[in-house]
């Protein structure tokens, strides 16, 4: 009892936490684009009446000023509904196929592959040949975490699969100039080294993979590889023992 009641204050404080650099990042977010936009609206209200800027100089203040931040806020406002999900998201395991799972992620793979014209393999390690998982979930973290790779990556992207009786492990490498920062800084929420990350990505990718893997009972575990680049593993609970238990 004593150590659950330590476990559960672990959470309560790590939760204001979160919420608190949440809250900041929120704000962050939202302040930047509209100080950008009320920026523009002041020179065009200044300049227009005096008839002192161009139309090709008006138009480049619209499309960056206005239009571009706009969509910025569509993008916010999109990854924030997400967030809300998030809280709602229940575990929905079922029996997964192991060699269509694959199948699945390598599709994910090749559309980013034809545009970045980057090597990508795949290996699979099989102590078990049951996984039962919630496959939807695994793809929406396997989908995250390709797409910061490769957006990283220099020329080749590794992934790893491994699937044991207690876990399903999936290990996305890659060969850039790996992780800048302090990486417990890399899950939180709207987190974005690259500061063009937040026109459409608003640093959530890695935020709601960690969510996702504790949700289905593993973690997030992220480091700087020795020989460069940055190693993501995510790692889902397979809860194919407690199916067979219930039977």
């Amino acid at each position: 009892m004593r150590g659950q009641l330590e476990e559960n204050n672990r959470r309560l404080w790590q939760m204001i936490e979160d919420e608190r650099v949440l809250r900041a990042a929120i704000a962050h977010d939202i302040r930047s684009p509209l100080a950008i936009m009320r920026g523009y609206q002041e020179m065009l209200l200044e300049f227009v009446p005096e008839d002192m800027l161009d139309q090709e100089k008006m138009m480049e203040m619209l499309r960056g000023g206005g239009m571009l931040q706009i969509e910025r806020m569509n993008h916010f406002i999109d990854s924030m509904r997400k967030m809300t999900k998030l809280e709602e998201r229940e575990l929905n395991c079922s029996v997964v196929d192991i060699r269509q799972l694959i199948n699945q992620i390598e599709a994910l793979a090749e559309v980013v592959v034809e545009k970045s014209e980057k090597n990508f393999t795949v290996t699979t390690v099989r102590e078990s040949e049951i996984l039962t998982a919630d496959e939807e979930i695994i793809m929406e973290v396997a989908d995250n975490l390709l797409a910061n790779a490769f957006r990283y990556a220099n020329q080749e992207v590794r992934l790893k699969l491994t699937v044991t009786p207690q876990y399903l492990k999936m290990s996305i490498r890659d060969d850039g100039i790996g992780f800048q920062e302090n990486i417990d800084r890399v899950t939180q929420a709207f987190y974005h080294e690259n500061p063009q990350d937040d026109l459409k990505h608003f640093g959530m990718g890695m935020y709601i993979s960690r969510i996702y893997c504790e949700r289905h009972g593993g973690k997030l575990l992220i480091k700087n590889v020795a020989d460069g680049g940055a190693e993501v593993e995510a790692v889902f609970k397979n809860y194919v023992l407690e199916e067979q238990q219930q039977k």
